[in-house]
């Protein structure tokens, strides 16, 4: 399950600085990337933006940021823009998407709407496209 991020932050606060960074020295890779959610939700801001969140994560670190996530922006109204090329994480947790191609907006709309766009199909399945002659 999911680690109990009160229990853990509340931990945290009570340590000195010394034992922080001996706690955080032996977190792994996936825990401090959660641990940096966790700092960003903590300061209550109104929108927070997280980048490739599940870069370098094992599919339970990929849960646990979702979950994360999604406590931020159901339970504290916290607004999330996500930057993510994995394309579970990006149907699960948003609402609204926008698709880039090289820098370029090529699609607009909810997960359903999204996935079923012939240029995201296109460009990110490498399919191509049905022209009619």
């Amino acid at each position: 399950g999911m680690i109990s991020c009160s229990n853990y932050v509340k931990k945290l606060i009570s340590m000195n600085i010394m034992q922080v960074a001996i706690i955080f020295f032996f977190l792994t890779f996936g825990q401090k990337k959660l641990l940096e959610i966790i700092r960003a939700i903590l300061t209550h801001p109104k929108v927070i933006l997280v980048d490739e969140p599940a870069a370098g994560l094992n599919n339970r670190e990929i849960e646990n940021a979702v979950k994360l996530l999604e406590m931020a922006a159901q339970e504290m109204g916290i607004g999330i823009i996500l930057i993510e090329h994995s394309m579970d994480m990006i149907m699960n947790v948003c609402q609204q998407i926008t698709v880039l191609n090289f820098g370029e907006v090529i699609a607009c709309g909810t997960p359903a709407q999204v996935s079923s766009n012939e240029d995201v199909i296109t460009a990110y399945l490498g399919r191509e496209r049905n022209v009619e002659s």
